[in-house]
């Protein structure tokens, strides 16, 4: 066996040994991607909530001193 030969043959074993199908390199992409779609969800879901939360809080602020509300306050503050 020549030199030419065991460098071929060591060759063959490192391409054996790192280019052999490895599952995991399909798999890690997809969870991670997976992994951000759910905590991009997560992090709209919390802001739409507040969001919400907001917008409630101010119609309920809105209508307390609005003018169809003022027989209400004043009929509240004499008790």
């Amino acid at each position: 066996m020549n030199s030419f030969d065991r460098i071929a043959e060591a060759l063959e074993q490192i391409q054996a040994k790192y280019l052999a199908f490895d599952p995991l390199l399909f798999v890690i992409p997809f969870f991670s991607a997976l992994l951000g779609a759910l905590f991009s969800w997560i992090v709209v879901h919390l802001q739409t909530k507040r969001q919400r939360k907001l917008e409630n809080t101010q119609s309920l602020i809105d209508q307390f001193f609005s003018k169809d509300f003022i027989a209400h306050r004043v009929s509240l503050s004499k008790t």
